[in-house]
């Protein structure tokens, strides 16, 4: 996922937000729900949403501008605390604890210019997706999924597992089923390509989208208690989807 925040351990970023569609509609690079009396997002979606479609597009400088309007800026009003176990070997644990006062995260805000400093690592794009979900002509919410590419280290040169590199949902639409059908389309995508796994990054600053990752079916798989430099308070949490 893309960040503002400065790794140690690969060139890159990543990012979170709320956080699936389902199959791809004929001639067309847009995901639609099979029950249409759900609405184009499929179950569990505000059914006020009902015109909303998930378009498949290239990661271009063009979309990635257009796609740096959704905001992912979130509040959070508390922090997973990272204990070790017996110096790491009896592994950690995770304790939610309230914050004294809640904290506004901007990845954008870390570093700019957002999603567009994706281009400045000189990696071959080509095979990345940006799903794009459009609630008319507005965009609602948006993810980038990345696959094995040269010079980008995220993946440790799987070539079996994709990467949800960046996803993000507008504060209206949130808490409302996009994120959801923005996971099941990065599913899908990386399914129809012979994947069998999808690499999800978040941070124990973001509880919510913690807990998000997990109810979709994600499970933690990596602690790295030491990977932000500028932000060096915070713990990136790798999770990882069976597809």
């Amino acid at each position: 996922m893309l960040s503002g925040r400065r790794r140690c351990t690969r060139c890159g970023w990543n990012r979170c937000a709320d956080g699936a569609a389902y199959g791809k509609v004929p001639g067309r690079d847009s995901f639609l729900c099979p029950t249409p009396r759900l609405g184009n997002l499929g179950y569990g979606v505000d059914k006020l949403l009902m015109d909303i479609t998930i378009d498949a597009l290239p990661v271009t400088r063009e979309n990635l501008e257009g796609y740096s309007t959704i905001p992912i800026a979130f509040t959070a009003t508390s922090v997973l605390r990272v204990d070790e176990v017996d110096g790491g070997l009896g592994g950690f644990t995770l304790t939610e604890e309230p914050l004294p006062e809640p904290v506004l995260h901007d990845g954008d805000a870390l570093e700019p210019p957002g999603p567009l400093h994706l281009l400045d690592f000189g990696w071959d794009l080509s095979r990345w997706v940006m799903l794009c979900a459009f609630d008319g002509e507005r965009r609602a919410a948006g993810a980038v999924v990345a696959v094995h590419t040269e010079g980008m280290w995220f993946l440790r040169g799987r070539t079996d597992t994709s990467a949800l590199w960046d996803i993000r949902v507008g504060y209206d639409y949130r808490r409302r089923g996009v994120g959801r059908a923005l996971i099941e389309a990065a599913v899908t995508w990386s399914r129809a390509r012979g994947l069998v796994r999808m690499k999800i990054e978040t941070q124990n600053t973001n509880v919510t989208a913690c807990r998000f990752y997990q109810a979709m079916g994600a499970r933690l798989g990596g602690v790295e208690r030491f990977a932000y430099t500028n932000v060096p308070d915070e713990v990136e949490l790798d999770w990882y989807l069976d597809l």
